[in-house]
């Protein structure tokens, strides 16, 4: 049985590397979420969270969103559609 994986970019890699990681030691789905903003240094909106991790719902990837601005881990850019989200490289935890 083979495998195949199309990856446009090595950050893509990394990504889907972290989400099979994720999956596999069963860390939460708000978790996951946050990981991904671990791993790149990038914009990512909603769209592309649920693309990276399409078994988490919209309404989740939506919640664990809003928590994280609350928190200050990420920063969100931009309204409606074009809502993206990056993370806070000057976070410090409380």
């Amino acid at each position: 049985m083979s495998m195949q994986c199309n990856f446009t970019t090595f950050g893509d890699f990394i990504i889907m590397r972290a989400v099979i990681f994720a999956r596999h030691n069963k860390i939460s789905k708000p978790e996951r979420v946050k990981k991904l903003f671990d791993n790149m240094m990038q914009k990512l909106s909603k769209k592309d969270i649920h693309a990276k991790c399409p078994d988490i719902s919209i309404s989740t990837i939506e919640t664990a969103l809003l928590a994280l601005v609350k928190e200050g881990y990420i920063h969100k850019i931009g309204a409606g559609k074009n809502t993206t989200y990056v993370r806070n490289l000057s976070y410090t935890p409380d």
